[in-house]
């Protein structure tokens, strides 16, 4: 049940005027707001695969909207049956924050749950907040410098944490300003997880705005690997806060 809360705070996950205008937490921020201030409706395939091997697939939609500046998701699971037609909600707001609904059709009932530390999106690997700005506020931002991914010129950045627990690797376009990947290395320096985030394509009627059409994250410590496929992107054309109740 843990990991089946967990997916809400995953997804909770411009133009670029060069470098010289921007500090490394401004471009980083600026990199997360392309992925999740937009008010859009995902349809979502999710594959994690254990260290044996085994494979399990989800199907479900995912609704997000950025409300009075504050950030509300809803998702429904549509597969496999013995999940089918929960619904979970979650929002930014002060009094609901770190708080999950979830609605359990058996049952008929809903539950409020509050997340915990690290939590991960459902039955997989791809850690919640590592597309929530707010979860790196503490952190020492610097510039690492500038390598090439695929043929692509990119930023790196370096994000220190307060508690010396370790520290996180940031790539990001430097012509569109795309996060790609996302190194995460413990207080000993041993890569413990990795994430890549490609496909970005055009969502329609949204003038441009283009958002990742695959999630990729792989456990250096538990040697499991989760893959996020988003099938479709709509825009959400008039969000309202009675969409993101139970």
């Amino acid at each position: 049940m843990n990991r089946l809360i967990s997916i809400i705070t995953a997804i909770m996950f411009c133009n670029f005027w060069g470098l010289h205008s921007q500090t490394p937490n401004e471009l980083f921020r600026q990199s997360l707001d392309k992925i999740a201030r937009q008010n859009i409706h995902l349809e979502v395939e999710l594959k994690s695969t254990d260290r044996r091997g085994n494979s399990r697939i989800r199907e479900m939609e995912v609704f997000t909207s950025n409300i009075d500046d504050v950030r509300y998701v809803k998702v429904e699971l549509l597969s496999p049956d013995e999940v089918k037609g929960v619904k979970i909600v979650t929002s930014g707001s002060e009094e609901n924050h770190g708080v999950v609904e979830i609605f359990m059709p058996a049952t008929g009932r809903v539950q409020r749950l509050r997340t915990y530390d690290n939590p991960t999106v459902m039955g997989s690997e791809i850690p919640l907040d590592q597309l929530n700005f707010d979860a790196y506020r503490n952190y020492k931002f610097s510039m690492e410098g500038s390598e090439m991914i695929n043929s692509v010129e990119h930023h790196k950045l370096k994000l220190e944490s307060p508690d010396e627990g370790g520290w996180f690797y940031v790539w990001i376009s430097t012509d569109e300003v795309l996060l790609n990947r996302i190194e995460r290395f413990n207080a000993n320096g041993i890569k413990s997880m990795e994430t890549e985030i490609s496909g970005y394509k055009e969502v329609e009627q949204q003038n441009g705005v283009l958002f990742p059409s695959k999630i990729k994250t792989s456990n250096h410590q538990t040697n499991e690997q989760s893959v996020m496929r988003i099938r479709s992107v709509q825009r959400i054309l008039h969000p309202a806060k009675e969409d993101y109740t139970l």
